[in-house]
């Protein structure tokens, strides 16, 4: 599942790198929690 993949590179999106689906996660994992940090 792609959370997994997000997860595991969780430290990367922290350091801005991102991939276009990666970034385009990111967005929805903030989106669903702004307020709960990526390592959740």
């Amino acid at each position: 599942m792609l959370l997994h993949h997000c997860e595991a590179f969780h430290p990367l999106w922290q350091r801005g790198i991102a991939n276009p689906s990666g970034e385009l996660h990111l967005r929805y994992r903030l989106s669903r929690s702004p307020e709960r940090p990526l390592s959740e």
